[in-house]
């Protein structure tokens, strides 16, 4: 499709998604048929693709079960998510591009929501966020400032102008399970700098599937370290821009530090013996060592213990005065 006049570029990564990868692309297509088909935006155009990372179940026979003149699909090796939402802006054609995850849904109107307020702004982005003000437009910085470290760090939700994030060579990081979402937002963000091309809609149309066995929320694995590494690489990328953050947003950014931190130790303080016993402890001890660490280097900012919410202070007092002692304790009332 590359070369064609399409408006929107929907791209879907998929591994792994067969219970749930139906009812995402159906959702999909239907919010892009009901886009052609509505008046309002005469000759629009989309294109769903499908970058399947590798699927061993049935997800990959689906995605050709579903190709079509306006479904792309592209088969990879396993080389994660932010490999195949890559794959996936290469392959795109549209002026716009949005992001879906495979076991998420969206409503009818989603697309021409987004659709109707990027026409009418003319900005960069578009972002369904409840957390400022509809309407808001926002500078790189302040949108850094005032949405993403508010945690609003995921790429759905929102309609990106390709040619901004093409332009800007902004692409996702590989490697990352966890956070890479954050970090491509950031770096399109300092890419945009002081220009006022992010715009603020109200929330609605997107559903998005709580999944109990997601990154997130599984059981501590070894890419749990990820959300150390995606945090402090985000001060890096902050600090080496130039633009001048203020301090309550330096602040605020230890403060998710050592949040992300402690969540990490609480993962491992909650792994059950069976899984103890079959991890590799060097592992265990070498990421324990990164959240200590990181949690010392963002304390370094005198006002970040302050801002932690109360029960955080208790826990992260608690735990660097004992890290061992933390632990135990904390497994045993999470248990």
């Amino acid at each position: 499709m590359n070369g064609t006049n399409t408006d929107i570029s929907i791209i879907i990564p998929v591994y792994q998604a067969q219970k749930r990868l139906r009812i995402c692309f159906e959702t999909v297509k239907a919010a892009a048929d009901h886009l052609e088909n509505n008046p309002e935006f005469a000759g629009a155009s989309c294109e769903i693709i499908l970058v399947d990372d590798g699927s061993t179940d049935d997800s990959k026979k689906m995605c050709d079960e579903f190709a079509s003149e306006k479904v792309i699909v592209r088969h990879t090796g396993n080389h994660g998510v932010s490999h195949a939402r890559n794959i996936g802006i290469e392959l795109s054609s549209g002026k716009y591009i949005a992001f879906v995850d495979s076991d998420d849904t969206v409503e009818e109107e989603y697309l021409c929501t987004l659709y109707r307020k990027a026409l009418d702004s003319g900005k960069d982005v578009i972002d369904m966020y409840n957390g400022a003000e509809d309407g808001s437009c926002f500078s790189g910085i302040e949108y850094i400032s005032l949405v993403t470290l508010q945690e609003n760090t995921h790429v759905w939700g929102k309609l990106f102008k390709r040619e901004a994030i093409v332009r800007n060579k902004v692409v996702f990081p590989e490697g990352l399970s966890i956070g890479e979402d954050m970090l491509f937002l950031l770096d399109l963000a300092l890419k945009k700098g002081d220009s006022r091309d992010f715009f603020v809609i109200p929330e609605g149309g997107y559903n998005y599937y709580d999944n109990e066995e997601g990154a997130m929320k599984s059981a501590f694995k070894e890419s749990y370290a990820h959300q150390l590494i995606c945090w402090k690489k985000a001060e890096e990328k902050m600090t080496e821009s130039g633009y001048a953050f203020s301090e309550d947003v330096k602040d605020r950014l230890s403060v998710i530090q050592i949040m992300n931190s402690m969540l990490v130790a609480g993962k491992i303080a909650c792994m059950s013996r069976e899984d103890k016993k079959s991890a590799d402890a060097d592992m265990i001890n070498a990421i324990l060592s990164t959240c200590q660490d990181l949690i010392e280097h963002a304390l370094e900012r005198k006002r970040a213990f302050s801002k932690l919410p109360g029960g955080y202070k208790i826990k992260v007092s608690v735990f660097r005065m004992n890290a061992k002692l933390y632990l135990g304790l904390y497994g045993l009332f999470k248990a």
